[in-house]
């Protein structure tokens, strides 16, 4: 069954696939356009730079932290053919010390508890956790199998969705917490005090996270609103740091004074919306506007030779180069030069003005100067 059931797998997938492939090619797709979407571009993008994975914030030790759980998971279920009870007997105090370290962990290092919980989430399918309706088991097998599988979301790029899956993870620490306090209370007669504080307790516990929440949200709100406001098109109501700000206000004023178009390096789309200046690139050609922030690895040589030649045509181009955002996307450290655009700007462009990091950069034939009080010299070239 396990064979015919995989065939099965494989064949849906793989009738799945072709009807994509169809309803592509009769919308007008080429099948060569999908092949560099889903898989040139992403080479481009994430393999060739080396930041096509970002590993998880765990130390080694967490690998053999993996192991005992696999051990554990083989010997308790040998132990429980065999019928061995002294396995229950331990496995009580282990559940309860289980839980309540992952609940610890929880409040002090939350980031470690993909490396703690994971391995044990098998202690929910552990017999005589719970002696409840049948309904129960398949409830815990279900969340047993999220839980692992949900970890996944972390790769290959653990970003934000690593807080997310520790959601799971402590509800099966909570769950193992009492499945160890269970057996613990009957033993020693506390069953009817356990009864008795365990609504109270839970109904206690309800309302301060209810309560949490929006003094949260209100804390949360009152720092953003201390920020500075953008006060850009579309962007009137996003705040950030007064630095932050003053920089995109400058080069706003600036490329709406003095340019026609304009090339970022790296590329900054929200600009063009800003100050209303048209993306080059020709629309009615391969690959169309620049409007990618990492277009030094999603575009090819060829294609960015393409704006490259566009961009020539307009006198009043400017370019704004940020040396710590090329840096940020240029993981592989490739050449700068070796992105025919970005050589273009660089050879035929001149800085003549700098906020922050962000530079101002016009064509080197072109005498333009920017007016005072609002020009910030190059201090560090100076130096």
């Amino acid at each position: 069954m396990a064979v015919r059931e995989c065939l099965l797998a494989a064949t849906g997938f793989a009738v799945t696939f072709a009807l994509a492939l169809l309803v592509l090619v009769w919308q007008g797709v080429s099948l060569q356009a999908t092949f560099n979407a889903l898989i040139m571009n992403q080479v481009r993008m994430n393999v060739s730079p080396g930041f096509w994975y970002g590993a998880v914030e765990l130390s080694r030790f967490w690998i053999a932290w993996a192991m005992a759980g696999l051990g554990g998971a083989v010997l308790s279920a040998r132990a429980q053919r065999s019928g061995k009870e002294n396995l229950y007997r331990l496995m009580v105090p282990f559940q309860v010390l289980f839980g309540s370290a992952a609940l610890l962990i929880a409040l002090i290092v939350p980031g470690l508890l993909l490396g703690f919980v994971t391995p044990f989430c098998w202690l929910l399918l552990f017999p005589r956790a719970y002696d409840g309706p049948p309904r129960h088991v398949y409830a815990r097998v279900l969340l047993s199998a999220a839980t692992v599988l949900q970890t996944l979301t972390a790769y290959p790029f653990a970003g934000s969705q690593t807080y997310f899956l520790r959601v799971l993870l402590m509800l099966v620490a909570v769950i193992s917490l009492f499945d160890g306090l269970h057996p613990l209370s009957q033993q020693a007669g506390l069953a009817p005090m356990f009864r008795r504080f365990a609504r109270p307790a839970a109904a206690v516990t309800l309302a301060a996270v209810a309560l949490a929440y929006p003094v949260f949200a209100y804390r949360a709100n009152r720092l953003y609103a201390s920020l500075t406001p953008l006060d850009l098109p579309g962007a009137e109501r996003i705040h950030v740091e007064k630095a932050e700000a003053e920089d995109y206000q400058w080069l706003v004023t600036h490329l709406r004074q003095n340019c026609d178009t304009f090339v970022s390096l790296p590329g900054i789309p929200s600009l063009y919306f800003w100050t209303g200046k048209p993306l080059p690139g020709r629309v009615d050609q391969p690959p169309g506007p620049l409007n990618m922030d990492q277009w030094m690895d999603l575009f090819t040589a060829a294609q960015q030779q393409a704006i490259a030649d566009d961009f020539s045509r307009h006198p009043g181009a400017c370019a704004v180069y940020h040396p710590s955002g090329v840096d940020f996307w240029n993981t592989g450290h490739h050449d700068v030069r070796g992105w025919p655009l970005a050589n273009y700007i660089l050879t035929h462009f001149k800085t003549i003005g700098q906020s922050g990091d962000y530079q101002f950069m016009v064509r080197s034939e072109r005498q333009l100067d920017i007016p005072a009080g609002v020009r910030r010299e190059l201090r560090r070239q100076k130096r």
